[in-house]
């Protein structure tokens, strides 16, 4: 795997579907890294204003450039994670499209064969995510919280320009900085 980023850059083959997989599928990956560190950079930064103190050394990293203005960074880091998203699922459909017409065009499988096999295997995406959302669901309802996380209070925070606090969750996304260690 490790060549195949060296010599997608060195010798390039835009006729090859296997060259426009790989190189769809690195740049699927580098999207969903920024969209990563984004997300949690809007967790960080919302744990910064309801706890400036409590920053671990990740989330100090997460939240520089943006400890002046933390609503606003975070508004900021909201919208280009969103952007990115958008670029992902993009991304996403595409890479599969390619694996499925690399599929598709081999000869020599009688049930991997045919101009439908992009489609099929967008679709099966589609489905298998479907079935993972509905089981997560299940298991969300089903199991008590306090069985899936043993510290669950809400925070209560003063937003600045205001007298009233109240309860606000420390988490914009599920991400690894919501998860408690207790």
């Amino acid at each position: 795997p490790w060549r195949m980023a060296i010599y997608v850059l060195i010798t390039p083959n835009p006729t090859s579907a296997i060259w426009w997989m790989g190189t769809l599928y690195g740049i699927y990956f580098m999207v969903l890294s920024v969209e990563f560190v984004l997300l949690n950079r809007t967790a960080a930064l919302q744990k910064l204003l309801a706890t400036p103190e409590e920053l671990n050394i990740v989330e100090r990293l997460l939240t520089i450039g943006g400890r002046k203005n933390p609503a606003g960074a975070m508004l900021q880091s909201k919208n280009i994670s969103r952007i990115f998203g958008i670029t992902a699922l993009c991304l996403a459909i595409s890479a599969l499209s390619t694996l499925g017409g690399v599929f598709g065009l081999l000869g020599s499988r009688a049930l991997w064969h045919g101009p439908m096999l992009p489609v099929y295997f967008v679709l099966s995406a589609l489905v298998g995510g479907t079935a993972v959302l509905i089981l997560a669901t299940t298991v969300m309802v089903t199991v008590p919280r306090s069985r899936r996380r043993p510290s669950t209070s809400a925070i209560s925070v003063k937003t600045p320009g205001s007298s009233s606090s109240r309860p606000r969750s420390t988490c914009a996304a599920p991400t690894w900085s919501c998860w408690s260690t207790a």
